[in-house]
């Protein structure tokens, strides 16, 4: 049985909650939301496949995310 999964965002989405965003089906994100991969900010690697869905964006910016742990806005997101 194929069901969508449908994830919505709203407030702040760290870590595994980002990937999880990352991960549905189809996404919503409130323009208000903010999307952040704090872990590498002490030094780790993203997780709960971060890294896939990372290496996934356009250019170079999911690269930067995973170096600086920067926050995303909901706008950058979409």
């Amino acid at each position: 049985m194929n069901v969508p999964l449908i994830t919505y965002g709203w407030g702040v989405a760290f870590n595994s909650g980002a990937c999880l965003l990352a991960g549905g089906g189809i996404s919503i994100a409130d323009k208000n939301q903010i999307i952040r991969f704090n872990e590498v900010q002490y030094g780790f690697v993203p997780h709960a496949g971060s890294t896939y869905f990372l290496s996934k964006l356009p250019g170079e910016v999911g690269t930067f995310l995973a170096l600086t742990g920067m926050d995303m806005n909901g706008t950058d997101a979409i």
